[in-house]
């Protein structure tokens, strides 16, 4: 703390940008998990909107959304392989994700093919 306040003294105090309003009970906005596949090229996150999407890691370029749960994605994780994504929801359940390769190095779009857990 006392080294965040020295920063904060030494390089002036952060502008503070307008922060988007989110609503969880309609699931608009607001991401719940994140997370670096181990080859560092993709990222995926779940979010209150029941999806998870993924991301080229350097550019944050979308490149799909994966949709299957009907609650708040609250985990999403990469198998140490990098061939496998599971995430987990509110809703009490599991989707394992296969092929995240052709799914990533697609034109993007949504795809529906997980495996219930």
């Amino acid at each position: 703390l006392q080294a965040a306040a020295a920063a904060g003294a030494a390089f002036g105090e952060p502008s503070r940008a307008p922060i988007p309003p989110t609503n969880e009970g309609s699931g608009s906005g607001g991401i719940a998990a994140v997370r670096v596949r181990p080859d560092g090229k993709i990222a995926a996150s779940g979010g209150w909107d029941r999806r998870v999407r993924l991301w080229q890691w350097r550019r944050m370029k979308p490149l799909a959304i994966l949709r299957h749960h009907t609650a708040t994605v609250n985990a999403v994780d990469f198998s140490a392989c990098s061939s496998w994504l599971a995430s987990g929801s509110a809703d009490q359940t599991v989707a394992l994700w296969e092929e995240l390769y052709s799914a990533a190095s697609g034109a993007g779009g949504e795809r529906t093919n997980a495996q219930r857990g």
